[in-house]
């Protein structure tokens, strides 16, 4: 059996039988493999269009979310009640919140980053980022001196957002509706895709990540079927470990997905790639296809299963 096959094995093996600490070891190769890969490409000081000024800061906020996730899934420490000493609790409510987070994070930076086929689509998809996120600004209460005052230069920057935006190449191509809320200046903090429309249009396997991103915000707005779920889980250990299982294999998608979406936005960043071991760039492979596919299906702690 060569390296590849090895890996593979070892990889599907861990999955079928729900290996979580196995599964963990590898995830924690994965984040120290993004780490490092970003790291290189920091210190090359790799030059990107201006458009792209977000991209290390959106970067560095998925390695944080998925370092956390790792974290959660090994425990969080509770007193108990009967003993007085600490066990570990992994908290099924704060791992699918930070998975969620780390499914809009890569969105946002697919949006931003990969998907814009010009210059002219990747600033305009800038400055839709910067209004939506400075129009939405203005909605604080501002009381003291420096926070009125930084409210009304960030006014003046949206006028001149706007005025880039109008007056961009690809305006006429824009949906009716938003043309007319920008000459208007109404809704504008409403300017980005919505959540449901950024996974439609990503690469990422649409009904996975649609499902799972509406089921993990059940658990983000503490709605009824997330109650319903941890009481469930509280009689069925069981159930909740096969949850955080099949979970914690999405976010491992997610992390391998931007490894390669790197290496393929960089050329430089392909030679560092190749020097990581093959044992690990084979599993990334394999995961960041998986994540690819147009399907409804991931694996799971029975193989393949259906969400």
């Amino acid at each position: 059996m060569n390296v590849k096959h090895a890996a593979l094995f070892e990889l599907l093996h861990k999955s079928f039988h729900a290996d979580i600490d196995g599964s963990m070891e590898d995830y924690r190769s994965y984040v120290d493999a993004l780490g490092y890969i970003t790291n290189k490409l920091h210190e090359g000081k790799v030059e990107v269009p201006h458009w792209r000024a977000y991209e290390e800061a959106q970067i560095l906020k998925f390695i944080l979310h998925s370092s956390s996730i790792l974290q959660l899934i090994k425990g969080t420490p509770l007193k108990s009640v009967s003993t007085g000493e600490d066990v570990l609790v992994k908290d099924l409510s704060s791992i699918l919140l930070l998975i969620r987070a780390q499914i809009e994070n890569y969105l946002v930076l697919e949006y931003l980053t990969m998907q814009p086929k010009s210059d002219d689509e990747g600033e305009l998809r800038f400055w839709f980022y910067e209004l939506s996120g400075l129009a939405h600004r203005q909605k604080y209460i501002a009381r003291e001196k420096e926070f009125i005052e930084k409210k009304a230069r960030e006014k003046q920057q949206i006028a001149a957002l706007i005025l880039k935006i109008l007056h961009s190449p690809l305006f006429p191509t824009l949906l009716p509706d938003l043309q007319k809320n920008l000459k208007s200046g109404k809704r504008l903090n409403k300017v980005l895709p919505s959540i449901e429309s950024l996974i439609a249009g990503s690469s990422l396997a649409t009904d996975l990540f649609q499902s799972s991103w509406k089921l993990y915000s059940n658990y983000a707005h503490s709605e009824l079927l997330s109650s319903m779920q941890l009481n469930g889980y509280v009689m069925n250990p069981k159930e909740q470990s096969k949850m955080i299982f099949n979970a914690f294999q999405l976010s491992t998608m997610l992390v391998c997905k931007v490894i390669k979406d790197l290496v393929a936005l960089f050329p430089t960043s392909e030679i560092v790639y190749n020097t990581l071991p093959e044992t690990l760039t084979t599993k990334i492979d394999f995961w960041s296809k998986a994540v690819e596919q147009k399907s409804s299906t991931t694996v799971g702690a029975q193989g393949v299963e259906a969400v």
